[in-house]
């Protein structure tokens, strides 16, 4: 009898036979905006801020946001921008109010981003603002301008880079020059330090203003060594002021009308610490990591100088050996909650806890990634990381040769999802691409509105190059075996891509009497294999059944033993329109086959075994 099977043998692969082309699916401040209109946003909340004893409001105080890329779906991802690098970003203190000040500091996609945004009120550890991101929009000039550092900031130097690149982050927006070797070193407080050897320094331009009032000069230092002469942090050395380290003791000092007035507290080497000086009437106040160390009532005001320096003087020649990060001059007195503040802000790893971003109750779906293999085929796969909290939720992917965007009528194949998708990776099968890059993307939507995945991805799914070619013409047999019959003339062997069409060849039928070797492919068009004998197989990777592409057997037998089928090993196998496994016929002649009955003890004559077809189903005739 003959009979036809498919089996797979190969790694686990879902079996394809598809149409060509179809899918199957498996389940200052900048103007107001309406931030509900953005795709993301994301909580952040003071956590660790550790208030005072006496309750105080800091108004408009900067403070440190990391943002770095967490798990997909979920999480933050620097791919959800739709203005990159970072044009669509917003900070609120509210879900829909007035966007907040903010400056980027290092913006970095494949790490850690450092944005100082400033917050109009902190009041305890309950303290929320909101990020927003995902929008076509213009980067609000209160990013660049110094405006986040607005509040009586008379200089602010955040120390990212060792270049003449680094500019006063203040309204001020000095620029630098730097002098002698200063390296760079990435660990630090907040985001990178400069390192300075002796005689290197960075001067700002202009004359820094006059400090007659009440004033705050802070820093981040670390010392290399015990060096045996005074050593200048940051200032503005003449009839200025400065902010350093006296002597072999390394004691912190502050340095005004040219008296130096003593902390008393003496710095060790090769650990960070916070320190700051501050003026208000004749108090002077020493901090070391946002505590108190020493109180003075002989301060005096500073007059104007045209040298601001940072990390040495060599009108002095006085020299730093050490790191330096984040120098701030103020022209008012900050007071001990401030600076304890700024000192968590920067030191305490758990002062911002970070929320889950959400889309505003919209759903939140995103690519994932596309397999393709060499036929024809490509699964392109998503994450739906949660519905939303609106109801009726749908899924879509959209897909085709030109990247539609955030278009839904720009993309020329649409497919949704079944409703009530849960939560999870969602995947569809497209067949019949070829020969081209396509793009393809996620989209949802419920009640509360509709969300992008990420940026379209593109893929392509391209045939391997044909190594054999049926080229049988007449007079030649029609035997697979018969190396005359292939173009180059080698019987096909491991991993060959086979091709049997009418482009070299006048034989229709080829014959195969034993097992083919384990090939890459197998493709047929306009010809027929046909499979004779009980342990012929047919072992390929991929197995396509192009129009007119037949596999078959020889005919009808004329025994009642079972002596032909078609034998499929594969991990995908494709009938496109017109493609056919025909047995149609095939099977046992009349009074051939092995069941008859019998009655009165007569004998009746067995019947004809038919075998069958298959085809591609759907567009059948």
């Amino acid at each position: 009898m003959n009979k036809w099977s498919i089996r797979s043998s190969l790694p686990p692969k879902s079996f394809v036979g598809f149409l060509t082309a179809l899918l199957l699916c498996a389940t200052g401040v900048t103007a107001q905006e309406d931030l509900t209109s953005w795709n993301k946003r994301m909580s952040i909340t003071l956590s660790g801020y550790i208030p005072p004893a006496v309750a105080e409001t800091l108004t408009n105080f900067p403070i440190l946001v990391v943002l770095s890329n967490t798990p997909a779906g979920s999480g933050f991802s620097y791919a959800d921008f739709l203005t990159p690098p970072f044009g669509d970003l917003r900070f609120s203190a509210t879900t829909n109010g007035a966007p907040l000040n903010y400056e980027v500091e290092t913006w970095n996609t494949n790490g850690n981003s450092f944005v100082w945004v400033q917050v109009p009120a902190v009041t305890d550890a309950t303290t929320t603002i909101w990020a927003f991101w995902g929008k076509s929009a213009t980067l609000p000039i209160s990013a660049t301008n110094g405006a986040t550092w607005s509040n009586a900031y008379l200089g602010v130097w955040h120390m990212a880079t060792n270049t003449t690149a680094m500019t006063d982050s203040s309204t001020n927006r000095r620029t630098s020059t730097i002098s002698g070797t200063i390296g760079y070193v990435p660990a630090s407080p907040a985001n990178g330090a400069c390192d300075f050897t002796p005689n290197s320094y960075i001067q700002a331009a202009g004359t820094f203003p006059t400090l007659s009032t009440n004033y705050t000069v802070s820093t981040w230092v670390n010392i290399d060594s015990n060096a045996s002469v005074n050593m200048y942090l940051v200032g503005a050395y003449g009839s200025g002021f400065i902010l350093g380290l006296t002597n072999t003791t390394r004691c912190l000092a502050f340095y005004d009308n040219a008296v130096w007035k003593s902390s008393g507290y003496y710095l060790p080497t090769g650990v960070w610490k916070q320190v700051a000086y501050t003026r208000n009437g004749t108090n002077g106040t020493f901090y070391v990591d946002g505590v108190v160390v020493r109180k003075i009532t002989n301060a005096l005001p500073c007059a104007a100088s045209a040298l601001f320096q940072i990390g040495g003087s060599p009108t002095w020649n006085v020299y730093l050996d050490g790191r330096i990060d984040e120098v701030r001059v103020s022209g008012l007195d900050r007071g001990s909650n401030w600076i304890a503040a700024a000192y968590q802000s920067v030191a305490n790893s758990a002062f911002i806890t970070y929320g889950n971003p959400d889309n505003g109750g919209r759903p939140v779906v995103s690519n994932d990634t596309a397999l393709t293999d060499m036929s024809e085929v490509a699964t392109l796969k998503g994450i739906l990381a949660s519905t939303g909290s609106g109801t009726d939720t749908k899924v879509f992917l959209l897909w085709g040769t030109t990247d539609g965007g955030a278009n839904l009528g720009a993309w020329a194949n649409t497919n949704q999802f079944p409703d009530g998708t849960p939560v999870g990776p969602v995947s569809c099968v497209v067949s019949g691409v070829v020969g081209t890059t396509y793009y393809y993307r996620y989209y949802a939507t419920n009640s509360l509105g509709d969300t992008w995945a990420n940026q379209s991805l593109a893929f392509s799914v391209g045939l391997l190059p044909v190594t054999k070619t049926w080229s049988a013409t007449a007079g030649s047999d029609s035997n697979w075996f018969t190396a005359a019959n292939w173009t180059p003339a080698v019987v096909p062997t491991t991993g060959d891509v086979v091709l049997i069409d009418s482009s070299l060849s006048t034989i229709t039928n080829v014959l195969l009497t034993n097992s083919t070797a384990p090939l890459g492919m197998l493709i047929i068009s306009n010809r027929n294999l046909t499979c004779s004998n009980w342990t012929t197989t047919i072992s390929a990777t991929n197995i396509i059944l192009h129009n007119g592409g037949i596999l078959t057997l020889p005919g009808s037998t004329a025994t009642n033993a079972m002596t032909n089928r078609v034998y499929l090993i594969c991990s995908n196998l494709t009938i496109d329109a017109g493609g056919w496994i025909l047995v149609e016929s095939k099977g046992f002649k009349v009074t051939q086959g092995p069941g008859k009955g019998t009655s009165n003890g007569s004998n009746f004559n067995s019947g004809g075994g038919h075998g069958g077809k298959a085809e591609n189903i759907a567009l059948a005739g």
